[in-house]
């Protein structure tokens, strides 16, 4: 029954008569989230201030299934995941090829960088991050300001030294003679930053804290806000899709 549901993270699941899935949603207290589909009085039924979509999906679903897991992030993975390949009647959004963001490596150039992408495509020269629910621009920004990586794509590509190699924000191997053992070290320091979220923070605390004490209060609320986005990000998924494990 709808009050047995438990009150934890997970992804629910509506079926018609048929027992063909209507729609799949994702909660962070599944028992709250559920039963605001419905009233209970004077008779059981959909929620009249639900849209006339979901009150139409309601009107259809005979059952309810649900999956528990282990985050709201999780419960976020999960549904994208299912609503992809499910394609379920009632759910208009995540149904095309976007997905919640990565953030990417391609080891295939000369002097890889890091970038932002919704699609994953299997390669053994490209390392993914995420998917990552809030946070995954904060990051990116956090680590092109703090590692001297290639900065703008298009340098390499025009062999043209650009503004931030003179504010010491990257090392110019489009134009200057950069060993791949020391530009290494930058792309190792940028991947710590990704890939260890506390670092990350404290690093970006620490520039905070230094525009406090130069009265650059502005950019220190800059760096505030995007401490508390990243704060909020999940670095890795409970929710492996690679294993046989049945969730």
């Amino acid at each position: 029954s709808v009050k047995a549901l438990p009150q934890n993270a997970g992804v629910y699941h509506y079926f018609d008569k048929d027992g063909k899935i209507l729609y799949v949603g994702k909660a962070k207290n599944l028992a709250k989230r559920v039963k605001s589909y419905f009233i209970y009085t004077p008779e059981f039924g959909a929620n009249p201030s639900l849209s006339t979509r979901i009150k139409k999906m309601i009107e259809q679903a005979c059952s309810l299934s649900y999956i528990v897991v282990n985050s709201e992030h999780d419960a976020l993975v999960l549904e994208n995941s299912l609503i992809k390949q499910l394609n379920p009647k009632y759910n208009i959004l995540l149904r095309d090829d976007k997905t919640y963001p990565y953030i990417y490596i391609d080891y295939a150039v000369p002097y890889p960088r890091f970038e932002i992408t919704r699609k994953v495509v299997k390669s053994k020269q490209t390392k993914y991050f995420g998917p990552y629910s809030v946070g995954a621009r904060d990051i990116l920004d956090s680590v092109y300001e703090l590692c001297a990586i290639v900065q703008q794509k298009g340098s390499l590509k025009h062999k043209k030294i650009c503004l931030y190699h003179h504010i010491g924000r990257c090392l110019a191997p489009c134009e200057l003679d950069v060993s791949k053992e020391i530009y290494g070290k930058e792309l190792d320091y940028a991947l710590e930053l990704i890939t260890n979220k506390k670092t990350l923070l404290s690093k970006l605390s620490e520039k905070m804290l230094f525009y406090a004490d130069e009265l650059r209060f502005e950019e220190a609320m800059v760096l505030r806000e995007r401490i508390e986005r990243i704060g909020r990000s999940e670095i890795k998924s409970e929710i492996d899709f690679a294993t046989n494990e049945n969730f």
